[in-house]
């Protein structure tokens, strides 16, 4: 048995307007443009919190503000009390995730 020859418009991908014919009718299948997220740069906080008294504090306040707020980069240093957070202009929600972690925010002078 012998198949007919492939007419190379088979392998023609559709169009956009021919998907669009080809789809049902629900919004699952609606194109849309995608969000941009704006990203601030360069947008920094300062806390100072005192109680932040070791490396081991240092870290916990670190790995509690980045794994809350991801794409934030957080230093947070023990000698000066004070921890920089980039990524991110909502204080209160920094101020709550360090007091989650046990620690006493408060905004650095």
């Amino acid at each position: 048995m012998t198949l007919p020859p492939l007419e190379a418009a088979a392998f023609d991908s559709p169009t956009p307007r021919q998907e669009e014919q080809e789809m049902c009718g629900c919004s699952t299948h609606e194109i849309t443009e995608p969000v941009q997220m704006k990203q601030i740069k360069n947008a920094d906080l300062t806390l100072r919190v005192d109680d932040m008294t070791c490396g081991h504090c240092a870290g916990t306040v670190k790995k509690a503000v980045e794994s809350a707020l991801p794409g934030t980069q957080v230093d947070a240093d023990p000698s000066s009390k004070l921890v920089t957070i980039r990524g991110t202009v909502n204080l209160s929600a920094v101020k709550a995730i360090v007091t989650e972690a046990g620690y006493t925010p408060s905004e650095s002078a």
